[in-house]
Parts: structure tokens; C-alpha cells; sequence
């Protein structure tokens, strides 16, 4: 096993503070050339195949891949950000490394993590009122199994409630490919001071769309047809447009109704709706898979309704529907 003073190094909290990386992200990995047994009990290594394994417990598997594939341990991939961050602090958190939040998370024995980082001192306020600011985020995501890409996304994350929420309108999406030679580069090549910078310019600009929404009149009609076509619209039926789930329209409707009593119907109530959906799966009638699955799928279906063609013309043209 990787012994304490190791994992003290990787973690290295005198220089990285709350970004420290727990212990239980901190394992290293190995790839072994599976076998299988004929019929008649001969063993044939499977050369074209990789089995990515914990290399302390190489009995937990976290992967089977072709021998393109290529990965780091977690702990390089979030001390490459945490080294990304603590160089662009000045502009991400008006110089200060204490006043953030951070959250970890290792899912299915390590097959998948997801790390959050909140910036509290930077924030905008759509609605002018300080309570319900929203703050600016990064979050980090990467997989041994394929399920997820290596990646990470500047957003946002917004206070409405206990738990709060996520705004799914990412202002910077910064990948690295599972491959054998992208595998050794690191984040700062994909995440770069430049790209920090525009995002947070992208941040800033929100506010005035966020305000923007938050008086852009729509009607139900709208709303209703919006999510109809979009992420209520039934995948699984390629071949009809209008087709849609019954269950997801309904939770959003409910959803919906609430947010209208807050804010009116407003744009800014269909997205608070969309991402308060894909923030808390566990509320809906309907929600298949672990919820870390679930919130991440239904995050990116909610940012492809807010850049969508339906989405620019809301509030601006009505929609005629007899559906």
C-alpha cells in the first residue's frame, strides 16, 4: 500500500489548504493484459485488451479497454487544477484561498470522482438581492470505466435551498482524451490562464443575462413546449419530434408552479425550473440510476436546452401548439 508519507506529499497541505485531496482519491493504478480459457483449458492473453486495476488491489477492477486508452491517477489529475487554481486565485477568488468550499467525491470503488470547488468571493446577482447570489464553481470529473470523459467545467452554483443548486450554463468546458498519449499532459495545457480569464469574463456578462430573463416575459404555453421539446422529449422515439415523457413534463410543471409564485413567468423561472430538475433527481417521479449519474446527464440535457434555437426564441416569439 502507498505508504503515509506519500500520500502526506501528494496531499501537501502547507501548500494547498482546503484543496487538499482525500486520502480515498489517492491511489495509484496499473494495467494487466487479460486472459481467457479455451474449451480446452488453454490460457490466451487477449493482447488488444487492458484491464485498469487498482495496483495496491489489483483484484478491483475500474476498467477494460483497448491498449490506446491511457490514464493518470486522480490525485495528478486534481493537483494539476489545484495548482491551476492557486496560480489564477488573484482572478478566480479576488485573491483569497480560504473563503471556498470544497466537495469530493469517489464513486463505484473508485471506477468514477467528481470534484466541486465554489468560489464564494466571486459571485454575481442577477435579481440584485445578495440572497440569492450566484457563485461561481469548478467542477472536475473523470472515470477509469469510460463513463466519463477527463474534464473540467467552470459554472455556477446558486443558493435557493438547502442543498442548492447548479446552473448548468458552463462558461468554460476544458477536456484531456483518455488516450495513451494525451493521458501524460497536464490540465494547465487544456485550462489555461487565457481560457480562466474569458470564462470569467462569460461569468460576468451572466448577470446581465440572468437580469435579462428575470424580465423576459413567457407564457405557459411556452414553457410547456420548451421542455416538451427538449428535456421532457422521449430520446428513446428518434422518429417523432413531438414525442414526450409524461412523467419528466409533469415534475417539471410542478417545479414550474413554484417558481412562477417566485418570480412570475419569466425565462428566469423556466431555467431556476430546468436546473432545480437536474440539481435534485431525487424529487422526480421518475429518476433511473445513481443520482451522481442522473444529476450529471441531466445537467448537460439542461445545457442544451439553454443553447438551443427554442431557447433564443422564447420569450420573443409565441409558440403555437396543439400539443
Amino acid at each position: 500500500m502507498m505508504d503515509a508519507s506519500t500520500i502526506d506529499a501528494i496531499q501537501n497541505v502547507n501548500k494547498y489548504g482546503k484543496l487538499a485531496i482525500p486520502e480515498r482519491a489517492i491511489f495509484n493504478i496499473s494495467a494487466i493484459t487479460p486472459e481467457y480459457i479455451t474449451p480446452n483449458g488453454e490460457r490466451i492473453k487477449m493482447e488488444d485488451k487492458k484491464v485498469w486495476v487498482k495496483t495496491d488491489t489489483p483484484d478491483v477492477y475500474l476498467g477494460v479497454h483497448s491498449n490506446r486508452y491511457g490514464a493518470k491517477p486522480y490525485y495528478n489529475h486534481l493537483n494539476d487544477v489545484n495548482d491551476i487554481i492557486i496560480e489564477n486565485i488573484d482572478a478566480l477568488n479576488n485573491g483569497c484561498l480560504e473563503n471556498i468550499s470544497v466537495k469530493r467525491k469517489v464513486f463505484e470503488n473508485g471506477m468514477k470522482i467528481q470534484s466541486n470547488i465554489k468560489f464564494h468571493n466571486r459571485k454575481i446577482y442577477p435579481m440584485g438581492k445578495s440572497g440569492e447570489a450566484v457563485t461561481l464553481c469548478l467542477n472536475m470529473f473523470d472515470s477509469f470505466n469510460g463513463a466519463w470523459s477527463m474534464q473540467d467545467l467552470i459554472s455556477m452554483w446558486m443558493k435557493i435551498c438547502d442543498n442548492g443548486m447548479f446552473g448548468h450554463r458552463q462558461v468554460l468546458r476544458a477536456y484531456n482524451k483518455h488516450t495513451v498519449s494525451k493521458s501524460i499532459e497536464k490540465q494547465n495545457e487544456y485550462l489555461t490562464a487565457d481560457k480562466i480569464q474569458l470564462a470569467l469574463e462569460n461569468f460576468s456578462e451572466d448577470e446581465e443575462k440572468f437580469s435579462q430573463m428575470a424580465t423576459t416575459q413567457v407564457t405557459d404555453v411556452d414553457a410547456e413546449h420548451l421542455f416538451k421539446r427538449t428535456i421532457a422529449r422521449n430520446k428513446a422515439n428518434k422518429l417523432d419530434v413531438n414525442a414526450y415523457s409524461e412523467n419528466v413534463l409533469n415534475d417539471l410543471n410542478n417545479i414550474y408552479v413554484g417558481y412562477v409564485n417566485i418570480y412570475g413567468r419569466t425565462l428566469w423561472t423556466i431555467y431556476n425550473t430546468a436546473t432545480d430538475w437536474a440539481s435534485h433527481p431525487e424529487k422526480s417521479t421518475v429518476s433511473r440510476g445513481k443520482s451522481y449519474n442522473v444529476t450529471r446527464s441531466r445537467g448537460n440535457e439542461v445545457n442544451n436546452m439553454i443553447n438551443s434555437e427554442l431557447w433564443a426564441n422564447i420569450g420573443h416569439k409565441r409558440f403555437v401548439t396543439a400539443n
